[in-house]
């Protein structure tokens, strides 16, 4: 059975159409910031730091393909896919919770 994991510390981002909130993964020591989109139906999550030199990318703006760049040095992150790790989250009441990681993925670069 997979375990389910609270969202905390969820906001919503009105600028850029996210929610922002915190999980704590079984395999970190420290929490982890995530940002979570909706798409259609579903939500997804990606970490809310860049991979490369965790800028945080809370405010940066999806671009014409649904993808955030990364300000510092253009590192692309797509939460539709193509990202270092993708989570699964479903609406509960009024948060979230992951309810599975999609696995590693790649980076555009």
């Amino acid at each position: 059975m997979t375990e389910s994991i609270p969202v905390t510390a969820l906001q919503w981002l009105s600028g850029v159409d996210r929610w922002r909130g915190r999980v704590q993964l079984p395999d970190r020591i420290r929490e982890t910031d995530i940002l979570i989109f909706q798409q259609e139906d579903d939500f997804v999550a990606i970490p809310a730091n860049c991979p490369h030199e965790a800028v945080d990318l809370s405010d940066v703006p999806l671009d014409e393909d649904g993808c955030i760049t990364c300000p510092l040095h253009g590192l692309r992150v797509c939460p539709q896919g193509g990202s270092t790790e993708r989570f699964t989250v479903r609406r509960e009441g009024e948060g979230f919770l992951m309810v599975s990681p999609r696995g590693m993925g790649t980076v555009d670069e």
